[in-house]
């Protein structure tokens, strides 16, 4: 089943996969003229260079031959779902180099152009393109007009909408919309809707009997003020009807609170745009509240930005360490390090919430934090999604991603379709309703696991000595810290500790009117 992850205030859809946040130039086999009229849509020297594009970077390795041949598939049926198709477009590339695959294409479309005139060449430019990702085989392939693109690029960087805010997944198979998670304060929220609604209806309408789900999904946005009804599915209750009100819905994919025992709950919703810089935000307000252990909770996160969930491990481990491996076949393995990070040397006890909808990013951050034994993992196991998409810009306000390659754990586990195993399984009971905090039972676990740790812990002020940086000299000490502290900084102190025979030197930074220690290993003082 093809899942998709969105959040509706309401928005597109953010499939539940890593993005790579890469732009990424497409190659021109020829400019334009200058005298040539470009049309609404793709031209085609767009599509030819979409088509050697998609061929070149997708972790499939389609040939371009396929790929012209689905091409023009995608446009035949196009005119078939328009009830314009009368003659047969005879086509097949299968046997031909790239180059004479695509000069054939092109003289495919031309003849297409000329045989229908009467056919929107704008929709007949997207056909093609959708047509070509078809024959790449994978499931998070997509071509998006300027209205998706927009959509999904604002719900990336985070911002205001009209709609009625929640977190969904949009269900194909079963033509229906799933809520992962209504947003705090939202309009939603207020009327009762839950994590696990069935939308079913908009207005009245099936989506069933709707273009396509995620036609279905825009219809729950709209002008703050606007009323939306939406019929929904609970359980094995009858569908009941819920007439929400549209509100302005600010996003945030970042919240947190303090619980009790002085635990601080960070809740991602997304990996956005902005993700790590609300993560770090996050973590030093609680850090300020007194927080003396930390409960991570991407349950129902659908997944985003690599580069959010590599800025999100980097506040617990240290800098350097192997965040998440990308693998590309005849490409060679890419490792992605962790960022400097400010809370060197801290260790705080630490339990990352995650359940089957945890995919992607989140998988990457829970699985890093659990191969470093930074956070303990509970809930169920998680999606199983380790492939990477990168967006790709195109003309005329348009866009497409696909799969590039797929990763790795910091272990090296693979952990595609078959998910990231809790540490600490806890499930829900199906009978019992989750009306508050106390009814969670995997929240009410992880506080439980925290606060053992918390009692347990000996340490005191709580920082540790196990992530200190190896450092052969005080010039490179310097440099370390001057790459952690770019906005300036202040040693208020060093002194040299000397702990199960290893010499580590401490030093005490002043920045932004906060105390940090940074540890530096010197090394095993006797040979053993």
């Amino acid at each position: 089943m093809k899942k998709f992850f969105s959040v509706v205030a309401a928005f597109f859809m953010l499939t539940s996969v890593c993005i790579h946040a890469q732009t990424v130039t497409i190659p021109h086999i020829n400019p334009p003229a200058a005298s040539e009229t470009i049309e609404k849509g793709l031209d085609l020297r767009s599509i030819d260079n979409i088509i050697l594009t998609i061929s070149k970077e997708s972790a499939y390795n389609p040939p371009v031959a396929k790929l012209c041949n689905g091409a023009i598939t995608g446009i035949r049926d196009y005119l078939k779902s328009k009830r314009l198709y009368k003659t047969h477009i005879p086509f097949n590339s299968s046997s031909l180099s790239p180059e004479k695959a695509i000069e054939a294409f092109n003289n495919t479309y031309g003849k297409i152009k000329s045989q229908y005139p009467k056919a929107d060449p704008e929709q007949i430019s997207y056909a093609a393109v959708r047509g070509a990702l078809k024959q790449i085989g994978d499931n998070y392939a997509q071509f998006m007009t300027p209205k998706e693109y927009k959509a999904l690029m604002d719900q990336m960087k985070g911002g205001n909408f009209g709609g009625i805010g929640v977190y969904v997944e949009l269900d194909d198979k079963n033509k229906l919309i799933r809520v992962i998670n209504p947003i705090e304060d939202s309009p939603a929220e207020k009327a009762g809707i839950k994590k696990g609604d069935e939308i079913i209806k908009i207005n009245g309408v099936p989506i069933k009997d709707m273009e396509n789900v995620a036609k279905a999904n825009e219809k729950l946005r709209g002008e703050p003020g606007s009323e939306v009804t939406i019929t929904v599915k609970r359980g094995k209750l009858q569908p009941f009807d819920v007439t929400l009100t549209r509100d302005i819905i600010k996003t945030h994919s970042v919240s947190y609170k303090m619980l009790d025992n002085k635990i601080g709950y960070i809740r991602i919703a997304l990996f956005a745009e902005r993700t790590g810089e609300e993560m770090r935000d996050a973590v030093s307000a609680l850090e300020r509240e007194g927080a003396r252990g930390f409960i991570l909770d991407v349950r129902g996160n659908g997944g985003g930005y690599v580069t959010s969930a590599i800025q999100t491990v980097s506040l617990f481990v240290p800098t350097g360490s192997n965040v998440v491996t990308l693998v590309k076949e005849g490409a060679g393995d890419i490792p992605y390090t962790s960022l400097p990070n400010v809370r060197y040397g801290l260790s705080i006890p630490m339990a990352v919430l995650i359940d089957k909808g945890s995919a992607s990013a989140s998988e990457i951050t829970a699985g890093a934090l659990q191969d470093y034994k930074k956070g303990i993992l509970v809930g169920v196991t998680s999606y199983g999604k380790a492939s990477v998409q990168k967006i790709y810009p195109l003309q005329n306000s348009t866009a497409m991603k696909f799969t590039t390659s797929h990763y790795m754990t910091p272990k090296k586990r693979l952990i595609d379709k078959v998910g990231i195993e809790p540490d600490v399984v806890s499930k829900f009971s199906e009978s019992k309703p989750i009306r508050s905090e106390k009814d969670d039972v995997q929240l009410q676990k992880a506080i439980e696991l925290v606060s053992e740790k918390i009692s347990s812990d000996k340490s005191g002020d709580g920082f540790s000595m196990s992530s200190a940086i190896k450092s052969p000299s005080f010039s490179n000490d310097l440099t370390q810290i001057s790459e952690m502290f770019p906005n300036g900084y202040e040693i208020v102190n060093s002194e040299l500790i000397l702990s199960e025979d290893i010499l580590y030197e401490r030093f005490t930074i002043k920045t932004d009117g906060v105390e940090r220690d940074v540890y530096f290993t010197r090394g095993s003082v006797f040979e053993k």
